[in-house]
């Protein structure tokens, strides 16, 4: 709908996502869990 913007989708699988059958894949939340935790880790901290 607008070819001009960049995104991405960062999460877990989800399907029929913001609907009444929304389904999440629960072998991909530990996935992305660890995947967010290690780049979290690789932000400089604030001095």
């Amino acid at each position: 709908h607008y070819p001009e913007m960049e995104m991405i989708s960062f999460g877990p699988n989800i399907r029929g996502a913001h609907s009444p059958d929304e389904k999440v894949q629960i072998s991909s939340v530990q996935k992305f869990w660890n995947f967010l935790l290690e780049t979290l880790k690789r932000i400089p901290k604030a001095s």
